[in-house]
């Protein structure tokens, strides 16, 4: 072979390789593995914060990735992407979220609440009359902070309608939540301040903590953690979102009981 079709050939080489390595860096983090390893090791119930910070602060900017996950044949990586997507109230990801029927929803309930959301909440506790459980506590905050007229005539509907069945919900839990403006400084101590559903007494036994803000610094995650013993502790994963006068709950979620 002449020199010059030496040349040639490894200049082709080169280029094939440089093609395929770059090829390679621009695939996703999901095809590569790195966004699903992290929901694997997530875990469903929310409380596994190191992984969860990646996701949370990468999110926005790896939406595909996640929405991908929700079809997930690993069921755990599934609704961990479901959860991630949730707290980041994604407009992308909550589309492609609620797009089909899925068998299991899990996760808080970002703003704005959907036609979706006021459908399942009026079939499940109003219709079916379903007794007070996490995903409503859940629901009754996205109720309240979402602010509606719709929103809020719904809270008082459900409130009514799962006292009347024995149970004793207050209203003002909810509502007092709205309009609440926290400000900058420590901000997982701000949030605890903030959070009028942790009772005086429980205040002594919470741990607030910055789990991560968004890339783009517009919400930050904070954990609350009552730990009033090992049969006592309770887990609050708050969302909270940047707005000109501070920063607003965006979703209030109670994670996990012990």
């Amino acid at each position: 072979m002449s020199s010059g079709l030496r040349w040639r050939a490894l200049l082709l080489l080169f280029s094939a390789i440089a093609g395929f390595a770059s090829v390679v860096q621009s695939q996703p983090a999901a095809v590569r593995g790195e966004i699903r390893e992290l929901l694997v090791q997530m875990k469903s119930d929310h409380r596994s914060t190191k992984p969860l910070a990646v996701l949370f602060e990468t999110g926005d900017q790896k939406i595909n990735e996640l929405i991908a996950a929700l079809d997930d044949p690993n069921e755990d990586v599934s609704l961990s992407a479901q959860i991630v997507i949730r707290y980041l109230g994604n407009e992308e990801g909550m589309s492609a979220l609620l797009k089909e029927e899925r068998k299991q929803m899990t996760g808080p309930f970002p703003l704005p609440l959907r036609d979706w959301d006021y459908q399942f909440i009026r079939s499940q506790y109003l219709a079916k009359k379903s007794p007070p459980e996490a995903l409503l506590d859940a629901y009754l905050f996205a109720l309240a902070l979402d602010g509606s007229p719709a929103a809020l005539q719904l809270l008082s509907e459900v409130v009514k309608t799962v006292n009347n069945n024995g149970f004793a919900l207050k209203e003002s839990r909810y509502l007092n939540v709205r309009d609440v403006r926290i400000h900058d400084g420590d901000l997982a101590a701000a949030v605890l301040n903030a959070a009028t559903f942790v009772s005086v007494e429980d205040r002594k036994y919470t741990k607030p903590r910055l789990v991560a803000y968004t890339r783009s610094k517009d919400k930050a995650l904070v954990e609350l953690f009552i730990d009033r013993g090992p049969l006592a502790r309770e887990w609050y994963h708050v969302v909270v979102k940047k707005t000109d006068g501070g920063w607003q709950f965006f979703s209030i979620t109670q994670v996990a009981v012990s």
